[in-house]
């Protein structure tokens, strides 16, 4: 029987499997590639707001010209989006999505190879198949498949360093892993999760996972300072150059964010909280994942539906009681630290966050961990049963997300019309707007006024930048550009001594789902008295 086929029939012991994560490689970026194309042309909000605007900024150094054109979110770490624009300009709409669904789907891959590591040695592919069979109907993932989120990218750094940081089986009778994961390999895991926070900061969830991980293992102490030191010098590659320079440039490495703690001059002096999201109180908390099963979908801004969280939180029940049953560890230590990761990631996100998007990691763990929290349960056969009838379940049950789509040979911006050719200095009033920077000449300079998370402060970097920039205008001259639709609020511009130009007409051209950006050219107001003055 299939059941009965040996781990070992795949791979000799002791040797990494080249073939098997070959063949699985393949196929998970076959299966992403595909779901990516028929989702169709990626427009979500934050790629319109700052995914687009930031990998172009990297490439054609424009930070240290414009003012944060996607607001907070212009100083996030841009070092994921260089490689998505770069794809974009490359490549036609399809194969760039292709491409990208097809790195994005070596999540299954690597779920896959994470369920054997916890199974161990002697076990069929069956519960590893089913586990990732679960990974796939993950409906926040698949909702990010060809898209610019870094959710479903992050992710799979975290789930390798997961694997690397809980320590093989160890064969009967030998206890090589009572001493718990050797030196490189926590070190290993532990710059992976070093690499994924400083690539985006709200990985910190899964860095206190990989903390609750180590100090569950055996010799906690020395784990964790290995993880430490591995995690130190990931983050230091991934977002050290990123932190160094908005710190030398407003004072603070996470600029704009933890202001109360770095008091950067330029932001507001209070920390800038998204609460949209957070539960009200514990009976709200432990509804969250029952809610998310008929649809409710407060965690996130569209909607979506599942069941793989409520279906661990009645599964953990189910084991606390067999535990108590039998007075004793039912879970051998090793998958305690699975289950403890898992757990303290949960737990820090849904009171920092509850932002569904962030995640993304704990929803493709879902097929793993449903697959160790049988093991002490049932027997074999019935784990495979069992797993097999929730993968189906939670199959049909999924509904994903949509972030936004629209069909491949709809351009992303039309041609600027000729009014627009001359490089000119943009001022923006709204947002999203950031994609249609790179449609404009590249030597226009971008500046957002009148947002209340970044207002602009007198006499400090940004304010001095926009300043600098009136005082070399460019031949295109100043225009306020916005959506049609949106107030056309000439009060933003007012304070750098600009007005509406009622003499010249506003120029539009189609912009994805929004219908029309709309360029308004601006005048030197006249009580400036034939010197622009910039606010301040």
């Amino acid at each position: 029987m299939m059941d009965d086929m040996p781990a070992e029939t795949l791979q000799r012991p002791g040797s990494f499997p080249v073939t098997e994560f070959l063949l699985l490689a393949l196929a998970s970026a076959a299966i992403g590639a595909a779901y990516a194309i028929s989702l169709g042309q990626d427009i979500n909000w934050d790629w319109q707001n700052y995914h687009d605007y930031a990998g172009y900024a990297v490439l054609t150094n424009r930070f240290d010209r414009d003012v944060a054109p996607s607001g907070i979110q212009t100083y996030f770490n841009p070092a994921l989006y260089v490689p998505i624009f770069a794809l974009r300009a490359a490549l036609s709409p399809q194969a760039s999505t292709a491409v990208l669904g097809a790195v994005q789907g070596l999540n299954l891959c690597f779920i896959w190879f994470l369920t054997r590591h916890l199974l161990g040695p002697g076990r069929s592919i069956l519960l590893p198949l089913l586990a990732t069979a679960i990974a796939a109907t993950s409906p926040i993932a698949r909702s990010e498949m060809g898209t610019s989120f870094a959710d479903i990218l992050v992710s799979q750094p975290i789930i390798i360093g997961l694997m690397l940081l809980i320590p093989p089986a160890a064969p009967p009778g030998d206890d090589a892993a009572k001493t718990g994961g050797s030196a490189p390999r926590i070190m290993l895991g532990g710059l992976l999760f070093g690499l994924a926070f400083g690539l985006k900061l709200t990985v910190a969830v899964f860095v206190i996972g990989a903390i609750a991980t180590v100090l569950i293992g055996h010799r906690p102490l020395r784990g964790l300072l290995l993880l430490a030191v591995g995690g130190g010098i990931g983050a230091a590659i991934a977002g050290g150059w990123w932190a160094l320079d908005i710190w030398r440039t407003f004072g603070s490495p996470l600029f704009p964010f933890y202001n109360a703690i770095f008091g950067a001059p330029d932001a507001p002096p209070f920390n800038l909280t998204d609460r949209r999201f957070l539960p009200h109180g514990l009976m709200d908390a432990l509804a969250y994942p029952f809610l998310w099963v008929v649809g409710d979908h407060r965690s996130a801004e569209v909607p979506f539906r599942d069941a793989r969280f409520a279906i661990l939180m009645v599964m953990a029940v189910v084991v606390a009681g067999a535990h108590l049953l039998h007075r004793r560890w039912l879970i051998e230590r090793r998958h305690l630290q699975f289950i403890g990761f898992f757990v303290a990631s949960y737990v820090v996100w849904l009171s920092m966050f509850a932002i569904h998007r962030y995640v993304v990691a704990l929803e493709l763990l879902v097929g793993p961990l449903i697959v160790v929290l049988l093991l002490p349960l049932v027997g074999r056969i019935t784990q495979v049963a069992v797993t097999a009838v929730l993968a189906i379940v939670l199959g049909v049950w999924s509904v994903p997300a949509n972030w936004g789509h629209r069909p491949f040979d709809a351009a992303y911006v039309a041609r600027v019309p000729d009014g627009l050719s001359q490089p000119a200095t943009y001022f923006l009033t709204g947002k999203p707007m950031g994609f249609v920077v790179s449609s404009l000449p590249g030597e226009s300079r971008f500046f957002l006024v009148g947002d209340w998370e970044l207002p602009i402060q007198p006499g400090h970097v940004l304010a001095t930048r926009i300043a600098e920039g009136l005082r070399d205008p460019l031949p295109g001259g100043y225009w306020m550009i916005r959506f049609v639709g949106q107030a056309l609020d000439s009060s933003k511009v007012a304070p750098y001594g600009l007005e509406l130009d009622p003499g010249r007409p506003c120029i539009r051209f189609p912009t994805l789902n929004h219908g029309h950006a709309e360029a308004c050219p601006l005048r030197q107001a006249p009580w400036t008295r034939g010197t622009i003055q910039p606010a301040g």
